[in-house]
């Protein structure tokens, strides 16, 4: 099962040609199983052809569970359909809804995800709420006990982002760690246990992390260098490691690189690479995996014949895919409609969803779809002035916000330093791009005029700012060591330089050494920092100890830097 589409990664066009449903910005269109009402279309008749939701406007996300429908709404209050049986919708019984009613306690809500049976959503505090099911703590409240109204998920601050799984719940945190709760049994949580929680538990060993998601019993996680972490069930290969052999802590997916976003479904996994390209692993009893076959997969396969794809969502045994277009593409089973395209015939090959133009956002959920054209909002590019030292690479930063300040992730930012491209990096999950540059002749040491831009797409708006950005000399340290020696013998004069700020060694440069003030010589720093002068000390020296000072002269882009604490000692 999906859970958390993510945004768009490339500008929306909307070329697309043929018979099409009519698309308004904050419009659902949702197909597929509907005996619980999760279309949302106010029937409980399943539909093998999207269909719109006309009493439910203004959206701008949507997300869904087993059998039930998640939607946000601009003014940050939550909507839901479908399924009830224990509480899943949070309008405080267990009766089913065939259309949209609103969530009630939650309010200023930036973000919502659902379980099987459980709904969790984020405010723009950074505090998660959930309600529903919560037989293996999947609510994180401290109990086991189910809620039909939103409850407060304990001890849990800072959030970035949620995903809902079968019976588990993550949480991305603003410092790049991942937190997870509920059922444990296959290693789900990630926590080296196979211990249910029903209070948040840090994923092991997972940091700079900047999206979660999670399909039935096992989690994903992507990391700011783009590659791929999973952890929990694997009997079908869904941790993408090569195995069947299920984790409790996470493990790097293989073969996977440059990716910007990762989707869990029931017992297969999906991603999306930086060139729109789309690669799944796991189950594949239905095609879910895209690859032309019905073969099990251990390790990533590309999805065949997709290309400009900008987000990807798995549910229980399908899959979809939103190109740059706007037009929505799906493959796996298709008992119930839930590809979308008029039959009930599966295919292991991306087919068209035919009636659809113009859409931004996906959610693939149990077996039903949903997809949207949400409101284009204004954004906001936030960056500070900085001053940094001469280094071989700069590392830049700047954040992009929507309305409420809710972070825009997987966004393409512009750096541009005195009117020159710098590169482009992409938003991770606080909404913050970092730009790593090597050090340039546009870099020199002085003041410069940094310009970021985000070029907007068919949900946000443009955006621009400024800030001055410093190069100033890099503060060194110098370390000599002691050393000692007979009269007449060789002993080897050495100090080792580094950049103060990260302890970075310097390599190439000049080390003066002295003895009892006496300049005896001069060497040169190795690839390790380190210059070593080869010094005979004279016949006519006395035995006992001599200070021995080690002196970098400084360049015009390091500062002088001396040791002066070291003694010769002489036998």
């Amino acid at each position: 099962m999906q859970l958390l589409p993510t945004l768009s990664l490339f500008t929306l066009l909307c070329g697309f040609t043929g018979t099409s449903a009519t698309a308004q910005a904050g419009q659902i269109f949702a197909w597929g199983y509907n005996a619980y009402g999760q279309l949302g279309n106010g029937t409980y008749t399943s539909s093998t052809l999207p269909n719109p939701l006309s009493k439910l406007s203004n959206v701008i996300q949507i997300a869904g569970g087993g059998d039930h429908s998640l939607a946000l709404k601009s003014d940050g209050t939550v909507w839901a359909w479908g399924d009830n049986s224990v509480g899943e919708l949070g309008e405080g019984t267990t009766q089913k809804h065939n259309s949209p009613v609103p969530v009630k306690k939650v309010a200023h809500i930036v973000q919502v995800t659902g379980g099987k049976h459980h709904s969790l959503a984020l405010t723009s505090e950074g505090r998660v709420w959930s309600w529903g099911w919560n037989s293996e703590g999947q609510l994180g409240n401290g109990t086991y006990t189910d809620s039909c109204l939103p409850i407060k998920v304990l001890n849990l601050p800072h959030v970035v982002q949620i995903a809902g799984g079968g019976t588990h719940s993550l949480a991305l945190r603003a410092d790049g760690t991942v937190w997870a709760w509920g059922e444990n049994s296959f290693g789900e949580l990630g926590d080296g246990t196979t211990q249910n929680r029903n209070t948040p538990a840090q994923v092991v060993g997972l940091t700079s992390i900047v999206q979660v998601s999670a399909g039935k019993y096992h989690s994903l996680a992507l990391k700011s260098d783009g590659t791929t972490w999973a952890w929990g069930y694997s009997e079908h290969g869904q941790l993408g490691d090569g195995t069947t052999q299920s984790q409790k802590a996470p493990i790097q997916v293989t073969g996977l690189t440059d990716v910007v976003q990762v989707a869990g479904a029931k017992h297969h996994s999906l991603a999306l690479k930086a060139d729109g390209t789309v690669w799944a692993w796991g189950e594949n009893v239905f095609g879910q995996l895209g690859d032309g076959t019905i073969t099990e997969r251990h390790s990533p396969v590309q999805v065949v014949e997709l290309a400009h794809i900008v987000q990807v969502a798995g549910a229980y045994t399908h899959s979809l895919a939103l190109k740059s277009d706007g037009t929505v593409w799906a493959w796996g089973t298709n008992e119930y409609g839930q590809l979308g395209n008029g039959g009930t015939n599966s295919s292991s090959l991306p087919i068209i969803v035919p009636s659809l133009t113009q859409q931004t956002y996906l959610s693939a959920s149990g077996f039903h779809s949903a997809s949207l054209q949400a409101l284009t909002q204004d954004t906001t590019l936030s960056l500070k002035d900085s001053s940094l030292t001469y280094a071989p690479a700069y590392t830049l930063s700047a954040t992009l916000t929507r309305q409420q300040g809710f972070p825009l992730v997987y966004q393409p930012l512009t750096f541009a330093v005195d009117g020159v491209l710098l590169g482009i990096a992409r938003t991770g999950a606080s909404g913050t791009a970092f730009l790593t540059v090597a050090n340039t002749p546009l870099l020199a040491i002085g003041t410069h005029s940094l310009v970021v831009s985000f070029v907007g797409d068919g949900r946000w708006n443009p955006a621009s700012n400024s800030a001055t950005l410093t190069i100033t000399q890099a503060p060194t340290q110098l370390s000599a060591t002691n050393v000692s020696g007979k009269v007449g013998s060789k002993v080897s004069l050495t100090a080792k330089l580094t950049r103060a700020s990260d302890n970075t060694v310097l390599a190439g440069q000049t080390i003066q050494f002295q003895i009892a003030g006496v300049v005896v010589g001069s060497a040169k720093t190795d690839s390790k920092g380190v210059a070593a002068l080869a010094y005979t000390i004279p016949t006519n020296t006395s035995k006992g100890g001599y200070s021995l000072t080690a002196d970098f002269g400084g360049t015009a882009f390091y500062f002088s830097s001396s040791d002066s604490s070291k003694t010769l000692t002489v036998k």
